[in-house]
């Protein structure tokens, strides 16, 4: 439990995961391929689009 304590009060992993996060939702193409995998396993059925 110490461990993930430890992630939980790190404020400058915090911030880089926040920045991090921007980028990844800013980029259309990996918000199209997150999409299609939460597709794909919500359906369970292949993802052709």
């Amino acid at each position: 439990m110490g461990t993930v304590n430890e992630l939980l009060s790190d404020e400058a992993l915090a911030a880089r995961m926040r920045a991090e996060a921007k980028v990844i939702q800013e980029d259309p193409g990996r918000v199209k391929g997150a999409d299609l995998l939460e597709r794909l396993a919500t359906t369970k059925e292949p993802v052709t689009t």
